[in-house]
């Protein structure tokens, strides 16, 4: 990389998502249930939890203005791909025994 990457707006997200568990299904596994990725790019943080009969996510993410000079673009490049990574993982729900 050449040029530098510059945000001149920072964001931030904050959202939390409850999902009712059909009927008969328990969660078998998630990813991580209490995840923090911080970085000077930014912060990242999943909250999962399971209420009664449902799943509960939790999801943060600051992004302020900033500029990654391009001898900086491994660091950020690697920030983001986490980022990435916890934003695709996957709920297994498995059918509970009677």
């Amino acid at each position: 990389r050449t040029l530098d990457i510059i945000r001149k707006t920072g964001y931030t997200v904050d959202d939390t998502i409850r999902i009712q568990l059909p009927k008969g299904y328990q969660v078998e596994s998630v990813p991580d249930k209490d995840l923090n990725i911080e970085s000077s790019f930014g912060t990242y943080q999943l909250k999962i939890e399971t209420q009664a009969n449902q799943l509960v996510l939790h999801r943060k993410a600051v992004m302020p203005a900033f500029r990654v000079p391009a001898s900086n673009y491994a660091d950020f490049r690697a920030f983001m791909k986490k980022v990435s990574k916890a934003e695709q993982g996957k709920v297994v729900l498995v059918k509970r025994k009677t």
